[in-house]
């Protein structure tokens, strides 16, 4: 008896290492472009990919970036934010690719374009 396996992928920017937009095949510029999304979708599709999530977030910020604690102040935030070339007293790091499409918008653009994979757009409602 041979059993299915069934793949399914999770997609945020230019993958899921915070570092992963400097490999000389990503794309990072395009990263913002719902052509790259599409392309992207459909080489899926095409692999039998069963199924992919796209990532949404609530804020530009990242997962990997370190935000004030509750009552802290921008200046507070120690010296890790200010580390040259990473990041500024504003604690925002400068070394990461930042903001992304709507995962809805992402999803409807590209359903058109693709023929058997499932799409999921996460959804960040708080």
């Amino acid at each position: 008896m041979t059993e299915k396996v069934h793949l399914a992928v999770a997609l945020d920017r230019a993958g899921w290492h915070p570092a992963a937009w400097r490999d000389p095949s990503a794309r990072p510029r395009e990263l913002t472009s719902p052509r790259y999304w599409r392309t992207l979708l459909q080489t899926a599709d095409r692999a039998r990919i069963v199924l992919a999530t796209i990532e949404d977030a609530l804020a530009i910020t990242d997962r990997f970036e370190r935000s004030a604690a509750p009552g802290q102040s921008d200046g507070e935030r120690g010296a890790a934010a200010q580390t040259p070339g990473h990041g500024d007293a504003d604690g925002i790091r400068r070394d990461r690719v930042r903001g992304r499409l709507d995962a809805v918008l992402v999803a409807s653009y590209a359903a058109p374009a693709t023929q058997r994979i499932g799409l999921v757009p996460t959804v960040t409602t708080a």
